[in-house]
């Protein structure tokens, strides 16, 4: 058994690779879920758990992503873009070429706002 999580004030990405389904929770042998904290939306199914299907938070976690994994990021040593954690999670949400799109788009954000 295997469990990763990316987790922000928002949101727990959770990655459970297993020999065998949980069904006590409904979790498959290895699948990604959103967790979301405090009270849960109607969206979720149970245990404030969702699967990963939405773009808007699959763009949110690949945004997370894109942060800690930034060369200039002081929190976080070079070693964290080799990650498992990293790997196996951009494995999950879109791959690298979700993440690059994601790091263009981010650049766009950033452009557009500092010109308002």
């Amino acid at each position: 058994l295997k469990l990763y999580a990316l987790i922000t004030k928002d949101f727990a990405l959770y990655l459970r690779k297993a020999v065998s389904i949980f069904p006590g929770l409904r979790q498959g042998k290895n699948n990604i879920y959103v967790l979301e904290f405090g009270s849960c939306t109607q969206s979720t199914t149970s245990f404030c758990m969702t699967n990963l299907s939405n773009k808007q938070t699959r763009y949110y976690f690949l945004k997370a992503v894109v942060w800690l994994t930034k060369k200039d990021n002081v929190f976080f040593g070079e070693d964290i873009q080799k990650s498992e954690l990293v790997k196996t999670l951009v494995g999950k949400i879109g791959g690298e070429k979700a993440v690059k799109a994601t790091k263009k788009a981010m650049k766009k954000e950033q452009t557009i706002s500092t010109t308002m």
